[in-house]
């Protein structure tokens, strides 16, 4: 069995605040960001989960498959 992950939620209204103080607001915005997946571009309404990996940072979309891969991350 895996070991239980942490899970932290933000609210959809503070992901622009989160974004900017990781300094990737512009590229979000710009359309520069994309899961790490599916390979689709991240916009508000396609935005699944953020997480850290061996001192990166990495996107999903909301795709069940693609949530499903971060899971078994």
């Amino acid at each position: 069995m895996k070991p239980k992950k942490e899970l932290e939620a933000i609210h959809k209204h503070d992901l622009e605040t989160l974004l900017q103080n990781l300094n990737l607001l512009d590229n979000f915005r710009a359309g520069k960001i994309t899961c790490q997946f599916c390979n689709d571009v991240l916009h508000e309404d396609n935005f699944g989960a953020i997480y850290s990996q061996d001192k990166t940072i990495g996107f999903s979309c909301s795709k069940p498959q693609c949530l499903i891969r971060l899971q078994n991350k």
